[in-house]
């Protein structure tokens, strides 16, 4: 994760198309939120990305992390909307085109949130759809296991000992797992209903469940495979800045 200055040109440009994408409001409702990014497989055509950030001459370049959720930055959202950017191929004056990437929407209550990248359909214009969730510890708390069905169809999990059935777009939090052996391993099972409306297992494993992390769960169609498929996402709490020392009073 970058945070830099562009050159005027770009910069002009990227607040230019952020106004654009936002601005037939003319009250624009300008803040200033903190975001993490996931990305549930790459666009292959996309290898920069780009959102303004919390300063009007700011620029934070995105890296999508397959794996593991990003580390928290700061950018602008106009309207309830935060617009991402790629480089396009270079102009006559060899510097890139800002090409918009995606735009997703942040409920006006929200001011820390993780966004999902998906990728779109083969031939879709734009490479990636983006997901906005919310992404704090208050609706999250450390311990807890947060469910996310992006599939068209009912999902059901077994997490520990808790169950429940998720229905399309829709996400369940469960509270920490009680249910587990001496090396905190519980019961995860994912089960999709299929268009015969019956339930079949996509996933049963065991997961570890602790106190000092959250679990992230997403859902997915896997549009290459042509069937369901579900991400766990361990989601560790950031390291805290340690403080700067004291300032050295000299001799008294």
């Amino acid at each position: 994760m970058r945070t830099f200055h562009l050159t005027a040109l770009l910069l002009i440009a990227i607040t230019s198309l952020t106004s654009t994408a936002v601005a037939q409001n003319s009250n624009s409702n300008r803040k200033v939120i903190e975001a993490r990014t996931l990305c549930y497989a790459r666009s292959a055509d996309v290898t920069q990305i780009y959102i303004q950030g919390a300063k009007k001459k700011e620029v934070v370049e995105i890296f999508l992390p397959k794996e593991s959720i990003s580390r928290r930055f700061k950018c602008v959202v106009q309207n309830d909307k935060a617009v991402f950017y790629k480089n396009g191929k270079a102009g006559e004056d060899g510097k890139p085109e800002i090409i918009p990437l995606a735009v997703a929407r942040v409920p006006a209550n929200q001011t820390k949130v993780l966004f999902y990248f998906i990728p779109n359909k083969a031939g879709s214009k734009l490479p990636y759809s983006v997901k906005t969730f919310a992404d704090d510890y208050e609706t999250f708390p450390l311990g807890y296991t947060r469910v996310i069905n992006l599939t068209p169809t009912p999902t059901r999990f077994i997490i520990g000992e808790h169950k429940a059935v998720v229905k399309e777009g829709k996400m369940q939090d469960f509270p920490l797992v009680k249910k587990k052996d001496n090396f905190n391993m519980g019961v995860f099972r994912y089960d999709q209903r299929n268009k015969a409306k019956q339930w079949v297992t996509i996933r049963n494993r065991t997961a570890k469940y602790t106190k000092g992390k959250r679990l992230l769960i997403i859902a997915c169609y896997n549009e290459r495979l042509k069937r369901p498929d579900v991400r766990i996402y361990k989601d560790l709490p950031e390291p805290k800045a340690e403080a700067a020392p004291a300032p050295d009073p000299g001799p008294e």
